[in-house]
């Protein structure tokens, strides 16, 4: 069946792509821990980079059959970001949530302007996040011991990457979650 065969391709591209950020990650962590990773910022439309957040996600939403919501305000000025970088770092977030949340779930992807500020919310109805955990999430490597993640595929790099890309602009990541709920991540980072 076309239908069929289709899916097919975009979930094999989807993952040769995932496949493709996991080596950058893991060259990116090598040099995170000489110390040497770095960002280049250029002047980047948001409403693009967005875009691609969400079309690199989008087959993995499918899959799962995922309620995926996307929020983003009329408007949006440029940022001075590693587009790549916030790209991947999001794409990371976005992917977490996806393979936390049962099929059939619920994922939002909030964007808004906050002053200076540019906020990226992932928001999910997933399996959440352990309170004695969320303090160690960003740690390279890590994986919670909720019998549950076992057999869910993961390195435990892809929230160390993303903590120190968003670290790296200047920026910060909050986490609220509560288990068996959900989690949500704010990414907060400075436009220029």
């Amino acid at each position: 069946d076309v239908e069929d065969h289709k899916n097919f391709c975009n979930i094999i591209n989807s993952e040769a792509t995932r496949l493709a950020r996991l080596v950058d990650s893991l060259l990116d962590i090598k040099q995170i821990e000489a110390g040497s990773l770095s960002i280049s910022r250029h002047e980047t439309d948001l409403m693009r980079l967005i875009e691609e957040v969400c079309e690199n996600v989008r087959p993995l939403m499918e899959q799962k059959q995922l309620n995926f919501d996307v929020v983003i305000p009329p408007k949006l000025s440029k940022v001075s970001v590693d587009k790549d970088k916030i790209v991947a770092a999001l794409v990371n977030l976005l992917g977490n949530a996806a393979k936390y949340t049962n099929d059939g779930g619920d994922i939002q992807f909030r964007v808004e302007q906050v002053g200076s500020s540019i906020h990226f919310h992932v928001e999910d109805s997933g399996i959440g996040i352990r309170e004695d955990e969320i303090g160690r999430i960003f740690e390279q490597f890590f994986r919670s011991s909720d019998p549950r993640v076992r057999d869910i595929p993961g390195n435990g790099i892809g929230l160390a990457y993303t903590n120190e890309v968003v670290e790296l602009h200047g920026g910060q990541i909050l986490i609220q979650s509560e288990v068996d709920r959900g989690t949500l991540f704010t990414v907060q980072l400075p436009m220029q």
